[in-house]
């Protein structure tokens, strides 16, 4: 996979706060403002790079506040049920998807073999889903 353009973005993030902001408010204006060019395949990581940080930054801004869940029941709304939109959904998109569309094909090979699995399971596992 060609990456040159999208290591390049990287950087730029790490180094830029105000670069930041542009991405999140227009990323093809801000790549275009700095002079990088992105192939279609750079362009397509780049777009699944920005779902999964969307996702995630929601996940955290829900759950980093008690007040946000007050009962399982605003945990359930915010999640939702497969195919609904809700978060539940975001995160299999952003998981199943978005983020193993950037992997290398060895790496995701890793996370198929189970590699990256934690030894132990989690409380809530009860052996079966």
């Amino acid at each position: 996979m060609e990456r040159k353009g999208v290591d390049q973005l990287v950087q730029k993030w790490l180094n830029d706060p105000s670069f930041r902001d542009k991405m999140k408010r227009d990323p093809e204006g801000a790549v275009k403002s700095c002079g990088i060019s992105l192939n279609a395949e750079e362009w397509a990581t780049l777009r699944n790079l920005l779902f999964v940080h969307q996702t995630l930054g929601e996940l955290n801004r829900f759950f980093h506040q008690p007040e946000h869940y007050p009962n399982i029941e605003a945990v359930r709304e915010f999640l939702g049920s497969c195919d609904n939109g809700g978060g539940y959904d975001a995160l299999v998109e952003a998981y199943y998807i978005k983020l193993r569309g950037m992997l290398p094909a060895d790496v995701e090979e890793l996370f198929t073999d189970g590699v990256f699995d934690h030894p132990l399971p989690p409380a809530y596992y009860r052996g079966g889903a």
